[in-house]
């Protein structure tokens, strides 16, 4: 199994305040109830699949605008941007709305589908689940890549007086979602104050979080050293995820209800894409919060974990050595924008490195091009027009139209490059004590870069890695910011690297 795990780092600037319209729904005529409530919101494929209404986003139901075009069975509309409307018709841009029956929390839903948001979604079978139909399993999945990245923030500021401020996170890197718009979050607030967790939206964090946070709390300066409180003194509450009708004011409105947050991917069908219209062009994706305030030392830790499947790549010849050059797999993908230098990536079983580690610490861009790509204010996507020295490619692949990178990308980092900081490594400590570790070659270093306890990535990839002696990042949101330029000269080599 090929796993990569992602830690991420950054300063109070990543945090973005958002403010936005609402859209406003448009009038339509209300339609008449036909037929029972199981031949509603049945599973289908096309329209003839449907005993009554039509068949839209694959269930059985009628478009809408707004509630009132629905029917007394089907009763609320889900339009776009809201969690039931993402669960039902995903990133479909030709549908205003589809009407459901509506629940609230426990409310039951029709036997076949479930409470999602504010409504009844239908219960689909994955492709990769068993078959319903046949018993038979769909097909086998060849790899399977795991991401997990942590975030520590300072405290947003709560200008009304301690009950949170409206804030987002803008990820460069999309998380898996579940049909109920869950992803495997966890956001933790922690400050030297004491702790009250017992308010709504929060908990008290598992030993095992608060344990791993204060080990980072001490990496990072913030605690045990002059002028700064005792790593004891710390303590810290979780926020819950937000549920039912706050879910969808999250993803639609700016009228949040109390503590809590929510994941907005607009490309996915969840959230409002001005939501994220102030994230860069590579980020497209947000962690949208409202956090409860906690000192002026309080810092909030944000762990996140997905699992994504991919088929095998080809063979990519002879077993790289520690320290040898690799192209990580999430490269193969177009619409892949880059890495983050806060972010360290730790992806196993990586085909270039003999299916040891391609370690990626610290980069900014794609390792294939050094210059990047613009975007285009007009679609977000690739600036159009580019000479295919000014463009990017998949890694490995001839510089035409079908291989290029459809977003834009980041330049890389004149002092983090490529050659340097996306190598071949090993695991070399960890907390696992059965595991089997490396020992680091000469001109090498063991450095702790996958902290234990804050992911679900746990002690299989949690550790330290082997990196080059000189490489080494204090505070990864203070790296040099200057960027490789093309020129002329161009002052970081080949624009294509990867031999295209």
């Amino acid at each position: 199994m090929r796993t990569m795990v992602v830690i991420k780092f950054v300063s109070a600037a990543g945090l973005l305040a958002v403010a936005f319209g609402a859209a406003s729904a448009c009038s339509t005529q209300g339609t008449e109830v036909q037929g029972s409530e199981t031949n509603w919101l049945d599973v289908c494929a096309s329209n003839s699949d449907c005993k009554v209404g039509q068949c839209v986003c694959g269930a059985c139901t009628t478009a809408c605008e707004q509630t009132t075009s629905c029917n007394a069975v089907l009763d609320t509309c889900a339009t776009r941007g809201t969690a039931a409307f993402g669960a039902l018709c995903g990133a479909n841009t030709t549908t205003a709305g589809a009407c459901l029956k509506g629940c609230a929390g426990a409310a039951a839903c029709p036997t076949g589908t479930e409470c999602i948001g504010t409504g009844c979604v239908p219960v689909r079978v994955s492709s990769n689940d068993t078959d319903a139909a046949t018993g038979s399993a769909g097909p086998a999945l060849q790899s399977t890549t795991y991401d997990a990245f942590t975030e520590v923030i300072p405290d947003p500021p709560a200008p009304d007086g301690g009950t949170g401020a409206l804030s987002g996170l803008c990820l460069p890197r999309a998380l898996k979602v579940n049909a109920q718009g869950e992803t495997s979050c966890s956001i933790v607030v922690v400050g030297s104050a004491s702790c009250d967790c017992s308010a709504p939206g929060l908990s008290t964090p598992d030993s095992t979080v608060m344990s791993a946070i204060i080990d980072r709390l001490r990496v990072l300066g913030s605690c045990d050293v002059p002028g700064t409180p005792a790593c004891s003194d710390y303590c810290g509450c979780e926020v819950a995820p937000y549920a039912g009708a706050a879910f969808d004011d999250c993803l639609t409105s700016t009228a949040l209800d109390g503590v809590g947050w929510c994941y907005v991917d607009p490309a996915v069908g969840w959230g409002l894409p001005a939501l994220t219209a102030e994230c860069p062009p590579t980020e497209k994706r947000l962690l949208r919060m409202k956090l409860r305030s906690s000192g002026s030392d309080a810092r909030t830790f944000i762990s996140c974990t997905t699992e994504t499947s991919q088929p095998a790549p080809a063979d990519a010849g002879a077993p790289g050595a520690i320290g040898d050059p690799c192209v990580p797999l999430d490269e193969s993908k177009p619409a892949f924008s880059g890495f983050d230098e806060t972010e360290v990536n730790v992806e196993t079983s990586a085909p270039d490195c003999g299916g040891n580690v391609c370690l990626t610490a610290n980069f900014r861009g794609r390792v294939s091009c050094p210059y990047g790509q613009p975007s285009d204010p007009a679609t977000g996507g690739a600036q159009s027009g580019l000479t295919p020295e000014q463009e990017c490619f998949l890694p490995g692949t001839t510089a035409t139209a079908a291989n290029a990178v459809t977003v834009p990308v980041n330049p890389q980092l004149v002092t983090r490059r490529a050659a340097d900081v996306v190598t071949c490594s090993c695991r070399c400590d960890g907390p696992d004590l059965n595991a089997t570790y490396c020992t680091c070659p000469s001109g090498f270093v063991c450095q702790n870069l996958v902290p234990s306890g804050l992911s679900a990535a746990g002690a299989a990839v949690a550790g330290s890695y082997c990196i080059k002696d000189g490489t080494q990042v204090t505070d990864p949101t203070r790296i040099a910011a200057s960027a490789c330029d093309e020129g002329p000269p161009a002052n970081c080599g080949d624009p294509h690297p990867d031999g295209k």
